[in-house]
């Protein structure tokens, strides 16, 4: 069987992929079925996009959780979209059980960054195994506001080229078979639950306490406002983060010890469980890694309006303004792909001769920052010029990418796309007529306002 012989993927992708009627085959457990609605003090929802190159390090954290186990007060649930044919499921992991044995649903193949069906299997999750409090974990490859969970496409290239062999008189539809069947057998144990009132799952009311991320730069401030209405903390990096990503089962084994943690204080155990695995293992190693309260982000928000209002207020009324602004974005830390520390850019300008008012936007942000309990806890270099827990598009304007406009228009950005403008403008000079940034910027703004898409807000 193709999940039950160890990782399948860390040797590399096979030339051809030869699957065993046992790949088109499962049925939910007993004990996976006997879980249903029975309301737990933690779930823990992990959604992996292995459908890339990082397959083989999330199918080891796979077995790494596995050894660690749910049981009653904690589940541990895991949708995989793996890079093969038939290797994308959804299971909840049990200590000393073959993973056939574990999985609840099987698929052939899938897109692990399609929107729907990542909140398909998350709102699906919430209702099938209810719990207190609800740790979600998004772990793949992450581009910031770029996008996040990346997909190769691996299994349809196989799919595509002809490289794989079915069994012997199969042609999947065994497959759909088990699917339904699982189907039927959920179905018949929430109306059983529901007859015997043994039921006390209110999935729709259930909420996410924690997003975190197993990916690289996804503490960029255009993403984490993409997530911060769908969770009460957010955990993420703004730096990359290593491929072997989480220590799950150091993580799991503190949670199942005291299921009774609160929200806040699962969320910096994450943060410190991730810093002494990295310490341990590659010595004086600083991840980057932010635990952030969604509740204090619509303030920084209005921080960040406030910060971009000025600074664009600044470049249009002095000469030297895209100079000092310039050298204040190069002196924040670089994370590349454009993203500068959000931080780093407010110190930065606060070490300047800058008009009053910038002035008090930067400090207030600078405040906000260290003073508002926005972060609940980090592990971050600190100092001068160092990342600081959120980062920021601001890149060169030779190098923006005009997909932002898009990206943020529905997000609480509000001034920032302007600033970026007006800075690429004033920075560019006389070359400004000729680049196609400008023209860019302006055909995308009338495009967005002329559909009644574009909503700065305040």
């Amino acid at each position: 069987m193709l999940l039950d012989n160890g990782n399948p993927y860390e040797n590399g992708r096979p030339q051809s992929i030869i699957l065993s009627p046992e790949d088109f085959s499962f049925n939910i457990s007993d004990r996976n079925l006997n879980a249903i609605d029975r309301r737990a003090k933690w779930t823990v929802f992990i959604y992996m996009a292995a459908n890339c190159d990082l397959a083989a390090h999330l199918f080891e954290d796979i077995l790494e959780m596995k050894a660690i186990g749910s049981d009653e007060n904690v589940n541990i649930c895991v949708f995989f979209v793996g890079p093969l044919i038939t290797d994308s499921f959804f299971a909840r992991l049990n200590k000393g059980t073959p993973l056939g044995e574990d999985i609840i649903f099987r698929f052939l193949t899938l897109s692990a960054s399609e929107p729907k069906i990542l909140k398909e299997v998350i709102s699906n999750n919430l209702i099938l195994y209810p719990a207190e409090n609800n740790l979600v974990i998004l772990a793949g490859h992450g581009l910031g506001w770029k996008g996040a969970l990346e997909d190769y496409a691996i299994g349809k290239m196989y799919i595509e080229q002809g490289r794989f062999s079915l069994p012997p008189g199969d042609d999947g539809s065994h497959l759909k078979y088990c699917y339904d069947r699982a189907i039927k057998a959920i179905n018949e144990k929430r109306l059983q639950n529901r007859m015997a009132k043994d039921s006390i799952n209110d999935g729709n009311k259930s909420k996410i306490n924690i997003i975190a991320f197993d990916a690289c730069l996804m503490g960029n401030i255009e993403a984490i406002n993409h997530f911060k209405d769908l969770s009460e903390i957010i955990v993420t990096s703004e730096d990359v983060f290593p491929g072997s990503g989480y220590p799950y089962d150091k993580i799991l084994q503190k949670l199942k010890a005291d299921p009774n943690i609160d929200p806040n204080v699962m969320a910096i155990n994450i943060i410190n469980q991730t810093k002494d695995y990295y310490k341990n293992k590659f010595g004086n190693i600083v991840i980057t890694q932010a635990a952030l309260d969604c509740h204090e982000l619509k303030g920084l928000n209005q921080m960040i309006y406030n910060l971009a209002n000025e600074m664009t207020k600044y470049l249009g009324n002095d000469k030297e303004a895209a100079n000092v602004i310039k050298s204040c974005i190069e002196n924040a830390f670089n994370f590349g792909e454009g993203y500068r520390d959000l931080k780093n850019i407010a110190e930065s300008l606060l070490d300047c001769q800058i008009p009053y008012n910038l002035s008090v936007a930067a400090r207030s942000l600078k405040d906000f920052f260290e003073q508002s309990g926005l972060i609940l806890a980090s592990d971050v270099p600190g100092g001068k010029g160092m990342p600081a827990g959120i980062s920021i598009y601001c890149p060169d304007p030779a190098e923006f990418d005009p997909q932002y406009l898009r990206a943020v228009n529905s997000s609480d950005m509000g001034f920032w796309p302007w600033f970026l403008g007006m800075y690429a403008l004033c920075t560019l000079g006389q070359d400004a007529v000729n680049s196609p940034l400008i023209g860019l910027i302006d055909e995308t703004m009338k495009d967005l306002m002329g559909k009644g898409e574009y909503r700065p807000n305040n």
